[in-house]
């Protein structure tokens, strides 16, 4: 007015004031234009960089609803965000750098989105919490030589002496390269396994964490796997699972549902302490470490888990120096290298993936593979030692359980492995092999099909009984075995009976 008694603060003009009769009016209703110019100069000055070049931001995340300020500088492209406890810190935290929150606080969008090169959107109100490493933004190269982190590699791999007849080396390197690329996330793993100071903890720590950041790499002990709560498995890069054993976990079933979930699922459920499950993107890849010969179970037809060699020597402590020396020549021939997704999904079948994988198989699962594989050889070589039994004087239950097993392979040799085995001849094969058979024709026929034998009825000697065929694989080798055995056995057998009270 022309008495200049109307008035508001300089850091905010929401509200008018008067001197004359102590009044107040609502800017945006009193004088809606100059409410409008001050809005859009508000805009501005936020929106504005300092002098330092710093965005000053100030916002509630949208889907978690938390409170967020920082500073964004574009020119040196980092990002620094501090949750807020409530909207008077926001306001304080703007005014102290001149700056006003307004009459609403802005919404953004808080994503880890490790493909997308931006970091602050400011048109679109997104914040990319994934800031890529100064090695991620180097210049590819493919000639780039690093020989002491190649040979820290090796020997986390097992791969001695530099010969390496599995490609171990190769498919790790396109597998990690994968990872460190952003592209495309494999949904295989590795296992590496080994004494102490192999090299496993080394190659994480100082080489994996410096490529790919800190902040985009976890490292935990395997009981965490089993934790309920895991926020830490979002918005990373790479988990580094160390001293994992398979005996170790209460419930192993339910680990390894967990853990193949993790390694291929796009998306995983995420739990927070009292806060309401979500599911996020799945972002991350794992690696394992263990200094046990079983670190995780690996079942038939696995397509998740790559296994190193058993590497039993201890790593010579590298030179650091050295090695970071060598980071960005790696990270050069990294990101020059054509990372090939589908290679790296596909598992390499080592011994030593094998070698895992038979210690996760029950003696019952095997047995009832040999026979239904009509693997002869295995049978025949588990037999015990006939003459012992006949000299040794004991007529205990597992003595005339190895007779009975010795007398059914040698009617099998001499039917010529017609393949019909009887429902009594399996039980007799089982409790041999493994033991502690249910007695009762149901409860060992239920066991039978739930270890996937299912019986039928055949015909053998002229009778009708449930059973199963098979095509048994005889060598001519083990043919010639046999009949030397048999040969020699032939010279006199005898039974061993129970003696009488």
């Amino acid at each position: 007015g022309d008495s200049w008694s109307y008035w508001h603060a300089k850091d905010n003009f929401e509200i008018i004031h008067c001197f004359k009769d102590d009044q107040y009016y609502r800017t945006k209703e009193l004088v809606p234009s100059y409410y409008k110019e001050l809005c859009d100069q508000r805009a501005e000055l936020n929106s504005t960089p300092t002098e330092d070049g710093d965005l000053i931001l100030a916002f509630r995340d949208l889907r978690s609803a938390d409170y967020y300020n920082g500073i964004w500088n574009p020119s040196e492209q980092k990002l620094e965000l501090y949750r807020a406890k409530n909207e008077t810190q926001l306001d304080h935290w703007m005014k102290s750098h001149g700056r006003t929150i307004g009459e609403f606080i802005p919404v953004w969008e808080m994503k880890y989105l490790p493909k997308e090169n931006f970091i602050v959107d400011e048109d679109r109100h997104i914040i990319n919490t994934f800031v890529p490493t100064k090695y991620m933004r180097g210049t590819p190269r493919a000639n780039s030589d690093f020989p002491t982190i190649r040979g820290i590699i090796h020997h986390m791999l097992g791969i001695k002496e530099g010969k390496d007849p599995d490609g171990l080396y190769n498919h790790w390197i396109n597998w990690f390269a994968c990872i460190f690329q952003r592209q495309q996330r494999p949904i295989t793993s590795w296992v590496c396994h080994g004494t102490e100071g192999t090299g496993k903890g080394y190659v994480v720590n100082k080489i994996i964490m410096p490529l790919l950041g800190h902040v985009n790499v976890v490292s935990m002990l395997a009981s965490n796997i089993e934790d309920d709560f895991n926020g830490w498995l979002e918005n990373i890069l790479f988990a580094f699972i160390d001293e994992i054993d398979v005996d170790d976990f209460t419930a192993k079933g339910r680990v390894g549902a967990k853990l193949k979930n993790n390694i291929t699922e796009p998306t995983i459920a995420i739990r927070h302490m009292r806060r309401t499950a979500y599911n996020a993107v799945n972002t991350m890849q794992f690696m394992f470490s263990s200094n046990k010969p079983q670190p995780v179970h690996i079942p038939e037809g696995d397509r998740r888990y790559n296994v190193g060699e058993y590497q039993a020597k201890k790593l010579p402590r590298p030179n650091d120096d050295i090695v970071e020396g060598e980071l960005m020549a790696f990270a050069e021939m990294l990101l020059a290298h054509k990372a090939d997704i589908e290679e790296a999904n596909t598992i390499i079948h080592t011994e030593a993936r094998n070698r895992i994988q038979r210690l996760g198989i029950t003696s019952l699962v095997e047995t009832c593979r040999i026979i239904q594989n009509g693997d002869f050889e295995s049978l025949w070589m588990a037999r015990p030692d006939e003459k012992t039994i006949n000299n040794s004087g004991s007529y205990d239950e597992w003595t005339l359980n190895a007779q009975a097993y010795c007398l059914l392979l040698k009617d099998i040799v001499r039917s010529e492995f017609d393949g019909k085995i009887t429902r009594d001849e399996l039980y007799t094969m089982l409790e041999y092999n493994v033991g502690k058979m249910p007695r009762t024709p149901n409860k060992f026929t239920a066991l039978l099909r739930h270890n996937g034998v299912e019986t039928m009825k055949i015909r053998k000697g002229g009778a009708v009984a449930y059973g199963i065929e098979v095509k048994w694989k005889v060598t001519p080798e083990l043919r010639r075995e046999i009949e030397k055995t048999l040969k020699e056995s032939s010279k006199g057998l005898k039974l061993v009976k129970e003696r009488k009270a």
